[in-house]
C-alpha cells in the first residue's frame, strides 16, 4: 500500500501523526546505533572514512492472517534498485518496537524478479502475532544495507 493510499484510508492528520512518530523512533534508533559504535563528528571529518548514506522507506500491508513457515517478505523492486543493488545474501531485521533483531537470508527466485527476506520473516510475524490489515513501515539506510528496521504503524491489529 502506498503512503498516499494509507493517508486517504487513515485520514490526513492521523497519517501525519503516525508518520512523525515513526520517523522520530527510527531516528532515535540510528542515533543510538551511531553512539554505540563510537561514531563522532570528528570521525566524519576524515575524508577516508566519510561517505554519504541514503535512506529507503516503504510501507506494506499484511494481506494474509495465516503465518506459514514458507512465507517470505517481498522487497519492492524500486527499493532493490535504490538500496540493494550490491549483491548480498543476508541482512538483519530489527523490530523497533521490541528491540528484537532477526538474522535474515536474502533470496531470489528464478520465476519472479525481486528479492525476498526469508527465515526471519516467519519468526518476526509469529512473535508479533501479525494479523490481516496490519501496516508495517520499513526503513533501510545504505550503504551498507545490513540492517532493515521495521515498525508496526497500526497497533490495533497486533495480537
Amino acid at each position: 500500500m502506498s503512503t498516499e493510499k494509507l493517508s486517504v484510508s487513515l485520514g490526513r492528520s492521523t497519517f501525519d501523526i503516525i508518520k512523525d512518530k515513526v520517523w522520530r523512533r527510527l531516528m532515535m534508533e540510528f542515533d543510538y546505533l551511531d553512539n554505540t559504535y563510537g561514531i563522532s563528528g570528528n570521525d566524519l571529518c576524515d575524508d577516508a572514512l566519510y561517505f554519504e548514506s541514503e535512506e529507503c522507506t516503504w510501507t506494506k500491508k499484511v494481506t494474509s492472517g495465516k503465518v506459514i513457515q514458507k512465507n517470505m517478505l517481498r522487497i519492492p523492486n524500486n527499493m532493490i534498485r535504490m538500496c540493494l543493488a550490491m549483491p548480498q545474501s543476508s541482512m538483519e531485521l530489527l523490530d523497533t518496537d521490541t528491540g528484537v533483531s532477526y538474522q535474515c537470508e536474502l533470496k531470489q527466485r528464478k520465476d519472479i524478479k525481486g528479492k525476498f527476506l526469508a527465515n526471519c520473516w516467519y519468526d518476526f510475524s509469529r512473535q508479533r502475532r501479525l494479523k490481516r490489515g496490519v501496516v508495517l513501515s520499513f526503513y533501510l539506510r545504505y550503504p551498507p544495507a545490513t540492517r532493515l528496521l521495521v515498525c508496526v504503524l497500526n497497533r490495533s491489529y497486533v495480537g
